[in-house]
């Protein structure tokens, strides 16, 4: 992935853990945070939305270096 997806990618993660309905937070210490049922879902739906263009993006960069490496090997 490249890093503006990656930011992008984090960055939905993110808005999740931070909606309370979402994500628990405990006051008393970070081992007992999680993800509400609600979350579970969200994040579920997040990340089933965004698998396509998780791969869609790798098999971009993958082409993209695969020419490059034929460029490189017709230059010599």
């Amino acid at each position: 992935m490249d890093n503006l997806f990656k930011k992008q990618f984090s960055a939905g993660i993110l808005e999740i853990l931070k909606d309370k309905d979402l994500y628990y937070v405990s006051t008393v210490d970070s081992k007992y945070n999680k993800l509400t049922e609600k979350g579970q879902q969200a994040l579920l739906d997040y990340v089933t939305m965004m698998g396509p263009h998780i791969l869609e993006n790798k098999e971009k960069l993958l082409a993209k270096k695969a020419k490059q490496m034929v460029w490189e090997e017709l230059k010599k």
